[in-house]
């Protein structure tokens, strides 16, 4: 199976040079503090509805593209694990 990426993964490579503003820029368009921003990221946070309507904003695709993104990484975590032989 082939790995998947994460929203925060693509966002970290594809956010700061799409919209080609300062960090603090960023947090403001999306109603975010930097902590939360990080989290999102650094793939230690999830996105949630309310990010998801904000990236669509952004990025102009809606916020389906984001929540589909989130669930299809959070179901391939699943699988992988659930198919993992330390799984019990």
């Amino acid at each position: 199976m082939l790995r998947d990426f994460a929203p925060g993964e693509l966002l970290r490579e594809d956010l700061p040079p799409a919209l080609n503003k300062p960090e603090a820029e960023v947090v403001r368009l999306l109603g975010v503090s930097l902590h939360q921003l990080n989290d999102l990221l650094g793939e230690l946070k999830p996105i949630d509805q309310k990010m998801a309507r904000q990236l669509s904003k952004i990025f102009e695709n809606g916020s389906d593209f984001w929540m589909k993104m989130q669930r299809t990484h959070d179901a391939w975590h699943l699988s992988r694990d659930f198919n993992s032989p330390d799984a019990s």
